[in-house]
């Protein structure tokens, strides 16, 4: 088995991707990207878990996000991301969209980008509603009061 057999082996959750997506996936290979050339792009989402913890405050809305996108990916692609995170936020009882103030907790769990900042403008593309088709899942992303965690791990 060569080196692309093992990689295309290991494709979890493949996304669509544009022209530039797929750029920034050869030239981050090492990053633990997993979009190849000839691998299928189309038609699977990423996975998210959320969870919904009640505080005095505003909610606290936990999610872990496999497969993330990154900001210079295909406008398809982040408004699959709004759609798989809108799933997840529904079933952890959030009505979406949701027009009171959060705070947000983010595991980003092998990310398709190792900055944090990259991963983190495409999730506010996700939430808020004035990007994208459809409803956000917050009608503001400024309706975000507090981060209370952003990290990122890699596992196998």
């Amino acid at each position: 088995m060569d080196v692309d057999e093992r990689t295309r082996a290991s494709i979890e959750m493949p996304i669509f991707c544009g022209f530039l997506g797929l750029l920034g996936a050869l030239i981050t290979a090492r990053s633990r990207v997993r979009l190849l050339p000839g691998a299928p792009h189309e038609g699977e989402t990423m996975r998210v878990i959320a969870d919904r913890v009640e505080q005095p405050g505003a909610p606290l809305m936990r999610l872990y996000i496999h497969d993330a996108p990154h900001r210079r990916m295909h406008m398809r692609t982040i408004q699959q991301f709004r759609e798989v995170i809108r799933t997840a936020v529904q079933k952890a009882g959030f009505n979406t969209p949701i027009a009171y103030p959060i705070e947000l907790s983010v595991v980003f769990v092998n990310p398709s980008s190792p900055d944090l900042d990259n991963l983190l403008t495409a999730l506010f593309h996700a939430f808020d509603g004035a990007t994208l088709k459809k409803s956000g899942i917050l009608t503001d992303d400024g309706l975000i009061q507090v981060i209370r965690h952003l990290s990122k791990m890699y596992v196998s």
